[in-house]
């Protein structure tokens, strides 16, 4: 099994590990993001979140054209 298809129980909820690990990378990247574009004056967080929209409905779709069978 793979360590990041572990999953861990927060309360009634339960969370793979690999799912947690992305949501503490988005967080960690808003955070840096804001940061340095506070001292560039730019604005990161909706790119961010586009980026991580792409990424995930990009991952759906090679998802359902592996399996399509």
């Amino acid at each position: 099994m793979n360590p990041l298809d572990r999953s861990i129980a927060l309360g009634p909820l339960g969370v793979s590990l690999g799912q947690l690990l992305l949501a503490l990378a988005m967080i960690v990247a808003l955070i840096v993001g804001a940061w340095v574009g506070r001292r560039r004056q730019v604005s990161v967080g909706d790119l961010l979140f586009n980026a991580l929209l792409i990424g995930v409905i990009g991952a759906r779709v090679v998802f359902v054209a592996r399996y399509w069978q």
